[in-house]
């Protein structure tokens, strides 16, 4: 067993621990942040304080009450999104170190057996969340143990749960009126033009969260904000459980948010676009695994796709994209 692991109580959802470093993360992000935090707060479109629901049910997103203004995040969700979180460090550092050996192609299977159990524990017991509430079991890590990979999937984690706060943060503070009601109506009821304007407020919803975390500039200040607001995204790819649901009637679809997303993600710094390029990579190709669609051609000496990230995650794309069709 890892080391870093420890027993837990029965029940514990150690994510607990990191809720302090996450309030206090959303309020001081930068001094953009807290300016227009404080101009919503004076305006009376927000409330302070945000509610981590410790209800002991299956997985749910991030809710806001535009009549009541209280933010709401599963305690359940987060715990699902740091086992996501940890996984992409894990993706990360095997993906870095098989690339030295210049292989083509990088897969899971060539991992050490250790982290491959290790994934395999942390995405099984996530996805289980999707359905039904359970505790948190002794053999995965979790923020509370020692380790750099721990460390890494903490800070991860606060930027990932930042950008989703700040995406609710955003149906108060453009005053989106209309959004309450439509939520609120059942889809057979809701005609194009109101389920097209609900896709159009989550649009703008993602765009205010992006500038709530990361701002104007990208460079080595705003970097983990801008991997935060990715793995934000790519997490919905996880929650899904087939990818007939790629296709959202009342969001864009998850593969268009991340596109849209990874549009303003460009940084001048090669090092740190490549991190972002090799993240998504790694989710997309993951997302495929996790739903056994072959991705890998049969030989893969002869593919001409690899030369650059742009190629590959363009070939990914297309393959989430053949998926939607079906």
């Amino acid at each position: 067993m890892n080391d870093n692991i420890k027993k837990k109580m029965i029940g514990e959802y150690p994510v607990n621990v990191l809720f302090d470093r996450i309030i206090d993360s959303f309020y001081f992000n930068s001094p953009l942040t807290e300016a227009r935090l404080d101009d919503l707060y004076n305006r009376g479109l927000i409330r302070r304080g945000i509610f981590f629901n410790p209800d002991s049910v299956a997985l749910r997103t991030p809710t806001v009450n535009l009549l009541t203004q209280e933010i709401e995040i599963q305690q359940v969700h987060i715990a699902f999104l740091w086992c996501q979180c940890y996984n992409f460090v894990l993706l990360n550092e095997v993906s870095q170190r098989l690339a030295n050996k210049n292989s083509k192609i990088i897969q899971i299977k060539d991992a050490d057996e250790n982290t491959k159990v290790l994934m395999d524990n942390l995405t099984g017991w996530s996805f289980s969340l999707r359905d039904a509430y359970s505790f948190w079991p002794p053999d995965i890590p979790d923020p509370a143990c020692p380790g750099d990979n721990i460390r890494m999937a903490n800070e991860l984690l606060v930027q990932v749960v930042k950008f989703l706060l700040y995406h609710e943060i955003a149906h108060l503070g453009n005053n989106h009126a209309n959004y309450l009601q439509l939520i609120a109506t059942p889809n057979s009821e809701l005609s194009d033009n109101e389920l097209s304007e609900l896709k159009m407020l989550e649009i703008e919803a993602d765009n205010y969260a992006f500038e709530m975390s990361v701002g104007p500039n990208l460079d080595a200040g705003t970097y983990n904000q801008a991997l935060g607001a990715l793995v934000a995204l790519l997490s919905n790819l996880f929650i899904i459980t087939s990818t007939r649901q790629l296709k959202q009637l009342r969001h864009p679809d998850i593969d268009t948010r991340i596109f849209n997303l990874m549009n303003k993600i460009k940084f001048e710094d090669i090092r740190y676009q490549m991190n972002i390029d090799q993240t998504l990579n790694a989710a997309l190709s993951f997302f495929l695994h996790c739903h056994k669609i072959n991705f890998i051609p049969e030989n893969p000496d002869e593919i001409d796709w690899h030369e650059t990230f742009e190629e590959v995650l363009r070939y990914l794309y297309d393959r989430i994209d053949d998926e939607k069709k079906k």
